[in-house]
């Protein structure tokens, strides 16, 4: 959506009235495409991207229990993943691997663009399932996923690893062990801890049928979590775009997996991801769901002051490598 004449040309109160004007229809809208882009109004701070988060999602989540480093930035928004900028994140429906706490809708603001790459990548995740291999979607639908995540606590000598992306700590603001036992249990989270380690493990389904439709669609952390997600995803990235900073981090994570698979058992992985039966998930399957991924994802470029509303049961979402200052706020509804 874009303004249609000068005078709503970078008018944030004009979209303010429109948005809450309209909400239901964007709502529809967002339903039926999976997506939703404002572009042109000139957003320029987390308080205005916050009112029209809540304008079109009137409970949005002040708590973030994902894996990614993040920063608050209002009450309702954080920092899109902190992780490193050469670091490609696999599409993903957002906290697909929590079993009551993944949002309904994600939201992006972009208040400073990369000045190389940067993208968000979206994906219909009903055309993922579509185009992926029969006989490993067949192994999905009947087992599920198991995440398995293994949080070490500040200061740890395993914070070294480089998939070990922030300490327990951090994710649940407290130090308090038994305060984060009560919240993953209530969360349908196995919660243990082990010394000043903390494992989480849990079993999802990996194709869900939309809330709103009915329609089967793939949900899944497969790609973020499985130890050889990170190395299929950048031989992607490599492939479409062929880099010297892509090259140097393509060789750095088939190092860094092949250390971690010699280092570590499958279990005690910083993540990773199996069938819900037990079984590993194999690189060759790993890779079948980033093909049917790549076959579908959408690039566009940001620009300063976009939008972007998206069906979190219907589009995946990931990030390309970037260079340059890049400022994208997030909400979760």
């Amino acid at each position: 959506m874009r303004p249609r004449d000068s005078a709503s040309h970078g008018n944030f109160d004009f979209l303010k009235c429109y948005v809450q004007q309209h909400a239901d229809h964007i709502n529809s809208l967002v339903r039926q495409s999976g997506a939703v882009l404002f572009r042109g109004f000139n957003i320029d701070c987390a308080q205005q991207f916050e009112d029209i988060a809540l304008l079109l999602k009137p409970v949005l989540s002040t708590k973030y229990l994902g894996t990614s480093p993040r920063t608050p930035t209002s009450t309702f928004t954080f920092t899109a993943s902190e992780i490193g900028p050469n670091k490609p994140l696999p599409a993903h429906t957002e906290m697909a691997f929590l079993p009551k706490s993944k949002p309904e809708r994600i939201f992006f603001c972009c208040l400073q663009p990369s000045s190389y790459g940067g993208e968000t990548p979206l994906v219909r995740v009903d055309h993922i399932l579509r185009d992926l291999d029969v006989d490993v979607c067949r192994k999905f639908e009947q087992y599920g996923v198991t995440y398995v995540r293994n949080y070490a606590s500040k200061g740890s000598k395993r914070s070294w690893n480089p998939m070990q992306l922030k300490p327990w700590e951090d994710i649940y603001n407290t130090t308090n062990e038994d305060k984060i036992l009560e919240i993953c249990s209530a969360d349908g989270v196995n919660a243990e801890f082990t010394g000043r380690n903390l494992r989480l493990s849990n079993t999802q389904p990996a194709i869900i049928r939309h809330p709103d439709t009915g329609v089967p669609v793939w949900s899944s952390h497969v790609g973020v979590f499985n130890i050889w997600g990170p190395y299929v995803e950048i031989q992607q990235v490599l492939r479409q775009r062929y880099h010297f900073s892509n090259l140097m981090m393509f060789v750095l994570v088939w190092l860094c997996t092949i250390a971690l698979l010699i280092i570590n058992k499958p279990r005690e992985q910083a993540m990773n991801a199996f069938y819900g039966n037990g079984e590993e998930i194999s690189k060759d399957d790993v890779r079948a769901v980033s093909s049917a991924t790549w076959k579908n994802n959408v690039l566009y470029r940001w620009q300063r002051g976009d939008i972007v509303v998206i069906d979190n049961n219907l589009v995946a979402h990931g990030r390309m490598p970037f260079s340059g200052k890049r400022i994208i706020l997030t909400a979760f509804g």
